[in-house]
């Protein structure tokens, strides 16, 4: 996702999805996603997930099940383009080039802390502008 969010940020000078990134021991991680799919472990993401939407009352939410249709067919194709290249890494190269970048090494010690900042959608455009060889989507 980290990735995928970078070509958005290049291409349409906006990221893909609303949550930030934080800097974790195992990467760029939005927490968000993490919490709604720790159900699958270190395996597959084999269904999708749903929302909950909390109302104004307590107790009180919705639930919105996933669809597809809600995504634009230019960025599912973007996105199935992109993701078809990335499949060919594997999960600890891509680990292994995220922890190299500067983005994170400088934050390394609070990062081991747990008081690192979050990544910023301006320095991972930038960054990536600045190092195109890291431009795995392409």
């Amino acid at each position: 996702l980290y990735f995928i969010n970078a070509q958005f940020l290049i291409e349409d000078n906006a990221p893909l999805f609303t949550e930030s990134f934080e800097k974790w021991a195992f990467g760029p991680t939005v927490v968000e996603i993490r919490d709604s799919t720790s159900q699958f472990g270190a395996g597959a993401i084999t269904k999708t997930i749903n929302t909950i939407k909390f109302n104004d009352e307590p107790f009180d939410f919705d639930i919105i099940p996933f669809n597809s249709d809600d995504i634009d067919v230019d960025t599912k194709n973007r996105l199935a383009k992109s993701f078809a290249k990335l499949i060919d890494y594997k999960v600890f190269q891509l680990l292994g080039i995220v922890l190299a970048q500067g983005l994170y090494t400088k934050d390394k010690d609070a990062v081991m802390t747990y008081s690192a900042p979050n990544y910023k959608n301006s320095e991972i455009r930038q960054y990536f502008i600045d190092n195109p060889k890291e431009q795995l989507w392409q």
